[in-house]
């Protein structure tokens, strides 16, 4: 990972997680590009094309003032955090946001999107209804969203892989355990959480521990229960991890991640960061 995007709409959200990704990119030696697009009103009616022209430049001017000044707060935030030495490149576009997000991340051919989420965010909130759960369904390469609680001390002790022991899962494992490797003695955890194991879950949960045997930093656990996302999130809290990694699928990824949890309010909102590998890349 040497190349980092980082949309932001500098807010105190996207601010916190510019801390996060400026002590990742210190630890990977990596660059970042901080992005902000901004879109152009539609103008219907009849108005002449040098009136439309004069509304624009208004804009532009006016969203350029602003971001100067929010880069220049960028730029403080990593000199507070002993950070400034972390290249840092700043980009300005119009234009959807989901859009430029993903022209961008193409365009500069980043390894992961670095994105903050907003207020006192839980699972369901970081992937339904948000630019990030978009990005995460959309993106061609990893995303990682940070929750406005989530703190980086340097470094990644405990890291969780969700996984159906499918071959896909497998090969998501492959590329989470070379990420590992970048941390000095991070544990993996491969964990599985559903409401009930039946015997060829459990083969294939012994499988896979054969497969993954010569990863002596990387452990198995099976959890039985009914509520998936409670229960994954005590976990994920009592253990005290620092990103959890799923993947992501651009076909009923919805479906497939809330199927439990229809009908249930989300009691899990997590501090914890979520790390999304979209599922078509391991092809």
């Amino acid at each position: 990972m040497k190349k980092i995007l980082f949309p932001t709409d500098f807010s105190p959200a996207a601010n916190h997680a510019f801390i996060y990704a400026l002590h990742l990119a210190d630890v990977l030696s990596a660059e970042i590009t901080t992005l902000h697009a901004y879109p152009l009103p539609e103008i219907h009616g009849v108005v002449m094309p040098n009136l439309v022209g004069e509304i624009e430049q208004s804009i532009r001017m006016e969203e350029f003032d602003e971001y100067r000044n929010s880069v220049d707060q960028l730029r403080v935030i990593a000199e507070a955090n002993s950070l400034g030495h972390v290249r840092v490149n700043h980009t300005l576009k119009t234009g959807s946001t989901i859009k430029a997000i993903l022209a961008s991340a193409e365009s500069e051919g980043s390894d992961v999107i670095i994105m903050g989420t907003k207020g006192a965010t839980g699972l369901r909130e970081v992937f339904v209804g948000s630019v990030t759960g978009e990005i995460m369904e959309k993106a061609n390469c990893p995303v990682l969203a940070i929750p406005d609680e989530a703190s980086f001390d340097h470094n990644i002790d405990r890291l969780v892989v969700t996984t159906d022991f499918t071959d896909e899962d497998e090969k998501a494992l492959i590329e989470v355990l070379k990420f590992a490797s970048l941390f000095d003695k991070t544990q993996v955890v491969c964990l599985h959480v559903s409401p009930e194991v039946d015997e060829e879950k459990k083969m294939r949960f012994e499988n896979m521990k054969v497969k993954f045997r010569d990863h002596h930093n990387l452990h198995f656990e099976i959890l039985s229960h009914s509520e998936i996302f409670r229960t994954l999130g005590e976990y994920l809290e009592k253990e005290r991890i620092d990103i959890v990694t799923m993947l992501t699928h651009k076909r009923n990824f919805f479906k497939e991640l809330f199927k439990y949890s229809r009908a249930k309010r989300m009691i899990y909102h997590s501090k914890i960061p979520v790390l999304a590998i979209p599922a078509h890349l391991l092809k």
